[in-house]
């Protein structure tokens, strides 16, 4: 099922061009579809910022701030292993994560997958978001490289 050079064919995939960090902020709640969605930072720094906005800002939907979850090196495992537990039973509806979980994780039922910083490779792209048997994969930059 899974194209060893690309995702698969059930993947939909759409790119958004914002102009700057904001502009990505403001676009993130507009790709929210229906839960469990996974969104990528390339690091721990950026995971933990965008999971706070997401569970402060006046901006993201109230159901977002109570079902928010982040994983990322910098967190002790034992609060990794009960988060990702959370996320598979449906406690957490938005996972912001690093592409160390990108490795290795396999979530059959997420919706969408948002990478809210480009990956580092096409490779890591293909490690993100081709595991998904049947999602939306969103790719939001502020950068026209």
């Amino acid at each position: 099922m899974n194209n060893r050079n690309g995702a698969t064919k059930q993947v939909k995939q759409s790119l958004l061009y914002t102009k700057t960090e904001q502009g990505k902020r403001t676009a993130l709640p507009r790709m929210f579809s229906e839960p469990p969605i996974i969104v990528f930072t390339q690091t721990a720094i950026r995971a933990q910022e965008l999971y706070t906005y997401l569970t402060t800002s006046a901006s993201i939907p109230k159901a977002v701030h109570a079902h928010a979850g982040v994983i990322h090196g910098d967190i002790p495992q034992i609060d990794r292993e009960k988060t990702l537990t959370d996320f598979v039973l449906g406690r957490i509806w938005v996972l912001v994560c690093t592409d160390a979980m990108a490795r290795g994780m396999d979530f059959r039922a997420v919706k969408t997958v948002i990478n809210y910083d480009l990956p580092t490779s096409g490779e890591m792209y293909v490690h993100r978001i081709g595991k998904y048997v049947e999602c939306w994969s969103h790719v939001i930059t502020d950068n026209d490289a």
